[in-house]
């Protein structure tokens, strides 16, 4: 099938630097670092879209950069913070900063901005290939920084010396959580192309499929290796449990296709298991002792922490349960809502959907709740079509890289990591893309199967 004929508006290799960039300086996560990378990305999308429009006009610029996107779904979010900050200039509508609401609104903004950017870069299957490329290739990067780190002992994260977290990996990033939520968008990717792959070796004999599927498994392991030694309790259960969600409603949905030949599945899944294996091997040599004495301590450590965190995000909501108190305040109100001093201070509600609730009240939960459905039933009727199996694979991947951020966020906020959201805006924009348009991916089962038939044909003949 003819790839898509529409016009790039964004390279997709900008936009993998736009994630570097955001990532190396601790995922710009302080004040000056998320400015900066704001008004970076404020500045790219002006001048693309302005580009555009000069080259065509401006409708067909704004038709472009929308094509596909329900507008109410893209806006809600952006809409209600700056309804709150103007409220906030004009009537006092909160008692929390104003600089914060500010700085909040302009994050979810560029984040939508960027969103869109990753669409209008993902227009033709080489586009695919390099941002599918480029996420594995940084979290590559990534895990193998912080697994070096850890090896050696070395407790400086570039320059900067970590004071939490010691003996985790955590790559460029001061949280070992925060670094989690990159592995488990990236890992997917990585056991997709691998398995993809060996397919490929294996069906069509493709010699050069061999190198790559040694790279594929090579960034499988290291990645997986990461995050196992992150020892981000909540990031390994995310992944485990979207990993088993989404491939069972693949299994379910699936209608009945061509189905791959037993030698087939035994090559792929010969190939997958040995890089699991890999993992569990390298796993014990480093020593899981203390990823596994981590999860003894759940329940204490829950009752010590969280626990607090999230009764006074509750009575925080309750205490504006409509619209919330601003997005972006949590920080500087949540103390007052704390009944007895506890020791700790949550900068966060490490539950992303309760501090929406605080932040956004009943409304902001709603637009969330109204984006979570239909992200599932895009989820459900694409895991319905007949896909080939490298359709297939890639779209569960993705899944499994998106869904696994929406179950880690329960327990974390990874999302108010500038790296780590943008890090997220790219997978989803993939999953959006490849679930619009699956011959992105590959060819359709239809021209496989004719392709199949064609060389059994001239098997026979010989």
């Amino acid at each position: 099938m003819a790839e898509p004929a529409a016009e790039r508006i964004f390279s997709p290799v900008a936009v993998i630097a736009i994630v570097l960039f955001a990532l190396i300086p601790l995922g710009s996560a302080t004040f000056f670092a998320t400015s900066v990378v704001q008004f970076t990305l404020a500045l790219l999308f002006l001048a693309t879209v302005g580009r555009y429009a000069i080259r065509n006009d401006p409708a067909q610029a704004a038709q472009a950069l929308l094509k596909g996107v329900p507008p109410g779904a893209l806006l809600a979010l952006p809409a209600l913070a700056i309804i709150q900050t103007s409220a906030q200039f004009a009537i006092g509508f909160s008692t929390g900063p104003t600089l914060a609401m500010t700085q909040a609104t302009m994050t979810t903004i560029v984040l939508v901005a960027f969103y869109l950017l990753c669409r209008g870069a993902a227009i033709s299957r080489r586009d695919i290939q390099i941002l599918l490329l480029g996420l594995v290739a940084i979290g590559t990067a990534e895990a193998l920084y912080g697994l070096l780190n850890l090896l050696s002992g070395n407790e400086y994260l570039l320059i900067y010396k970590r004071k939490i977290f010691p003996h985790s990996a955590t790559g460029t990033l001061t949280g070992r959580s925060h670094f989690a939520y990159l592995m488990e968008m990236t890992a997917p990717i990585a056991l997709a192309l691998l398995a993809t792959q060996a397919r490929r070796t294996r069906i069509y004999g493709a010699t050069d499929s061999t190198g790559r599927t040694i790279a594929a498994a090579t960034a499988a392991v290291t990645i997986l290796l990461a995050l196992i030694f992150s020892r981000s309790r909540m990031g390994i259960m995310a992944i485990s449990g979207a990993a088993g969600i989404v491939m069972l409603l693949s299994r379910k949905l699936a209608p009945a296709t061509l189905e791959d030949t037993r030698s087939e599945k035994r090559s792929r899944n010969f190939v997958v298991g040995i890089a699991l294996i890999a993992v569990l091997g390298f796993g014990v040599l480093i020593g899981l002792e203390a990823v596994i004495d981590r999860f003894g301590n759940l329940e204490h450590d829950f009752q010590a922490s969280r626990r607090h965190a999230w009764l006074a995000t509750f009575r925080m909501f309750l205490d504006a349960p409509v619209v919330g108190h601003g997005w972006g305040t949590f920080r500087e109100l949540v103390v007052g809502y704390q009944p007895r001093p506890t020791g700790n201070f949550f900068p966060h509600a490490h539950n992303e959907y309760l501090q929406v609730m605080a932040e956004g009240g009943l409304v902001g939960l709603g637009i969330v709740g109204y984006l979570l459905v239909l992200y599932v039933r895009r989820l459900v009727s694409t895991l319905s079509r007949q896909l080939d199996y490298q359709q297939r694979a890639i779209t569960v991947a993705l899944a499994v890289s998106t869904t696994s951020v929406l179950f880690h966020s329960v327990a974390d906020f990874g999302l108010r990591i500038p790296g780590i959201a943008l890090t997220f805006m790219v997978a989803l924009a993939l999953f959006v893309r490849v679930t619009e348009s699956p011959q992105l991916i590959a060819e359709t089962v239809d021209s496989n199967l004719k392709r199949r038939r064609r060389r059994s044909k001239r098997r026979r003949a010989e």
